[in-house]
């Protein structure tokens, strides 16, 4: 009798054998700070291999090898394009990075709470108004990391963020 694919994949993730999501970040050149698949697309933040090197951070969303948005914004206070904020709800928290380009802004996030569960995606805001909300379909590998942000030098976010 055929073994089901479905009870192979599984026994592999057990395993470790089972192959990493995808990626948008340049292999060698780039380390992932969060990724995550969302449909048939991928979102990722990426940075520089080096973290004595993070001069700059990557939001890429779209399929390994063919982006369709890739914002490289640099990692300073007064840069004032890529912000990291905290989450705060009843039972949990989490992590915002959000990207400002061309008046648009991309937030990625990542909470877990006792109501909602974990959650993550990456919601698109134009003029202050959300225009669209992407959700991972899988737990993001690796998560934001909201302290390594902050170390690294990102700007800390002003602006709150509305739960999708």
């Amino acid at each position: 009798m055929p073994v089901p694919k479905l009870a192979i994949g599984a026994l592999l993730a057990l395993c470790g054998l089972a192959q990493a999501a995808p990626s948008l970040c340049r292999a060698g050149a780039e380390r992932e700070v969060f990724s995550c698949q969302a449909g048939r697309k991928t979102i990722s933040v990426c940075a520089e291999s080096a973290p004595s090197r993070q001069k700059q951070l990557a939001y890429r969303y779209g399929r390994p090898g063919h982006p369709e948005l890739s914002i490289v914004q640099p990692v300073a206070a007064q840069a004032a394009g890529v912000f990291v904020g905290l989450i705060t709800v009843s039972g949990g928290g989490g992590t915002t990075l959000r990207f400002h380009s061309d008046g648009h802004d991309y937030t990625v996030y990542s909470f877990t709470s006792a109501a909602l569960g974990d959650k993550a995606g990456v919601t698109v805001a134009a003029a202050g108004k959300r225009i669209a909300n992407v959700h991972c379909r899988d737990e993001p590998q690796p998560d934001l990391d909201h302290d390594g942000l902050v170390r690294s030098g990102v700007a800390a976010d002003a602006e709150s963020f509305q739960l999708p």
